[in-house]
């Protein structure tokens, strides 16, 4: 995507260059980019099923 979407690539580097934490944090990219999808999955990240003992 990043390879595609020259705008998106310009925020994700502008994202690293400001955020250490975010360089650091391979989850907050994973779920940075997946936002970034035009077919972004809105239950992402959610719990659909709750188990109960």
């Amino acid at each position: 995507m990043l390879s595609r979407n020259a705008g998106v690539r310009r925020e994700f580097q502008a994202k690293l260059a400001l955020e250490p934490a975010f360089i650091a944090d391979a989850d907050a990219r994973l779920i940075w980019l997946s936002g970034k999808l035009p077919h972004r999955d809105d239950f992402l990240l959610t719990d659909l099923f709750r188990r109960e003992i």
